[in-house]
């Protein structure tokens, strides 16, 4: 999950089960937020309206913090109680962070962001294995009998790649796995070091036709390759 959605949720259940309205927090946030309303409180619960922002966050947690101390309670709510209900948040598509990596940077820890799994239920077809950057598992209550656990690669898809996976109707991470099993490195790195130092438009345009070819062959060469390991399997692969 997002860190909004889950400081929303947080936010939302803390509220209902401690029987506080909107308003009185919106009342109690008042002399931090400069007047925002209840409108703004709902539209946080729901994961808007910056949710994840740090200053929201806080607003928010010093605010029912004072509602703790007029009620006789300890003011102790901090951010790891609003974010330690989810293990592992999605920073964007290809990356994620640990709850314990995410709070320990506001302990001047490194930050570190790891390669996010990515689950596809589409035909096998459209994702085809690379070698061992990519996983599939026999799963009988798929529509083709066949899940995609995983595609990963060594670094995330660039630019170039991803223009290149728009261009053929793949997903980025697709390219930059094949870049990495065909090359060792990304379709820039490749691109640059075949068309050379101070190469014409022309040259670096014909050098990614050549790739483009390069890697289409390479998919066509695997996804047969997974036709034949996979065709008698039921029958659910075949045309």
């Amino acid at each position: 999950m997002q860190i909004s959605d889950v400081f929303g949720k947080w936010l939302r259940d803390y509220r209902q089960s401690h029987g506080l309205t909107l308003e009185q927090i919106s009342d109690a946030a008042r002399k931090y937020s400069g007047g925002w309303k209840a409108s703004k409180f709902s539209q946080i619960e729901r994961g808007g309206s910056k949710a994840d922002a740090l200053p929201t966050m806080l607003i928010c947690l010093s605010a029912l913090n004072d509602l703790r101390e007029t009620r006789g309670e300890v003011p102790d709510l901090s951010l790891k109680d609003a974010l330690s209900s989810c293990d592992t948040f999605k920073i964007s598509k290809f990356f994620t962070a640990s709850a314990t990596s995410v709070l320990g940077t506001l302990s001047a820890e490194p930050v570190r962001l790891n390669m996010a799994p990515i689950e596809h239920s589409p035909s096998m077809w459209e994702l085809p294995k690379v070698r061992d950057k990519a996983r599939y598992e026999y799963d009988g209550d798929s529509e083709d009998g066949i899940r995609v656990l995983l595609m990963e690669s060594t670094h995330a898809p660039t630019s170039a790649e991803t223009h290149m996976a728009e261009k053929l109707l793949w997903e980025p991470i697709k390219i930059a796995a094949i870049c990495d099993v065909l090359y060792g490195h990304s379709l820039d790195e490749e691109s640059a070091m075949r068309a050379g130092h101070g190469a014409t438009p022309q040259k670096r345009g014909r050098i990614t036709r050549l790739l483009k070819t390069e890697i289409e062959q390479y998919a066509k060469k695997v996804e047969e390759e997974e036709r034949s390991a996979y065709g008698h399997a039921g029958g659910l692969l075949q045309d």
